[in-house]
């Protein structure tokens, strides 16, 4: 594993074997834990702890504060793991999600989110007739697409998405990552709608690394080619993807603002897994150390 190491590793071994990789895809019910996934859109190097998986590059961890078993204990643990790693890695970053933060860490954190992960059953999609109606609509003038590369096209909407958008920085930086994502992943799904002249109108990216769920990962739509209800086209191709996979449920990921929230709602989404998220900036010991010689020097 790569990173700033702090203390010799040679008595903790962090690292994923190809086996329990694979008990993880089997166990996975958060996008986070499509190990992939995250390498491909962080480029950092996985590794478990207890039972909890994280990310590590450069002066960064990222640690995913949900349990792989799926036993939400105490939140002492993911205090208690999160420092095992700063004192190994060192890092000047520090990002931590998980259905509750320890109070502790919220105490130190430069940044706190609060959202739902939204899901949706596909045994139980079942859309009103008046929405079906808007999407047979759009169907007529629009053609969908599976496909595994990252075009220009797809640039060229995501750079426009961007711009007409008030997004957070990390969202925007997900959005940048798509290109690395699908060069990266063997995972990775994109479903286009494109008019009859072969304008993309919007797209979805999608992970389908999970055993059990389909992960939606960003979409977007476009004003300078807009057709209407193109992103409810592909909710519904998006459905049936999953259910031609046998994935029993579909993770629309987090709420995010308002209007995504009332999207994913309209089609059935509801919020089911808890988020929280908090940014936390230090000084690595090395600096501290720096530090300290100046003052006496």
């Amino acid at each position: 594993m790569r990173g700033i190491k702090k203390k010799d590793l040679s008595s903790k071994d962090f690292s994923i074997s190809p086996e329990k990789k694979s008990e993880i895809i089997e166990v996975a019910y958060i996008p986070e834990h499509i190990i992939s996934l995250m390498q491909a859109i962080s480029g950092g190097e996985p590794g478990i702890i207890d039972d909890f998986l994280f990310f590590v590059k450069d002066n960064w961890i990222m640690f995913i504060g949900y349990p792989l078993s799926g036993h939400f204990q105490k939140p002492k643990q993911i205090t208690e793991n999160t420092e095992v790693l700063i004192d190994i890695y060192d890092p000047e970053y520090i990002w931590v999600i998980a259905h509750e933060i320890p109070s502790e860490l919220k105490k130190k954190a430069v940044e706190f989110q609060k959202d739902y992960y939204y899901t949706l059953l596909v045994e139980d999609f079942r859309p009103n007739r008046r929405l079906l109606r808007e999407v047979e609509k759009a169907s007529e003038s629009l053609k969908i697409r599976k496909e595994r590369v990252f075009s220009s096209k797809h640039s060229a909407l995501r750079d426009e998405f961007i711009r007409t958008k008030t997004l957070h920085p990390m969202v925007i930086s997900l959005y940048n990552s798509m290109e690395d994502y699908f060069r990266g992943s063997e995972t990775a799904i994109l479903l286009s709608a494109a008019t009859k002249e072969d304008e993309i109108t919007a797209f979805y990216c999608l992970d389908c690394g999970a055993h059990n769920f389909l992960a939606y990962i960003t979409g977007c739509h476009s004003k300078t080619h807009y057709v209407p209800h193109a992103s409810d086209l592909l909710f519904v191709e998006m459905v049936g993807l999953a259910r031609q996979m046998g994935k029993t449920e579909i993770n629309l990921g987090l709420g995010v603002t308002d209007g995504l929230r009332r999207f994913k709602e309209k089609w059935g989404g509801r919020p089911t897994i808890p988020y929280e998220f908090i940014e936390w900036r230090r000084e690595p010991d090395i600096k501290k150390s720096l530090k300290a010689l100046q003052s006496i020097l």
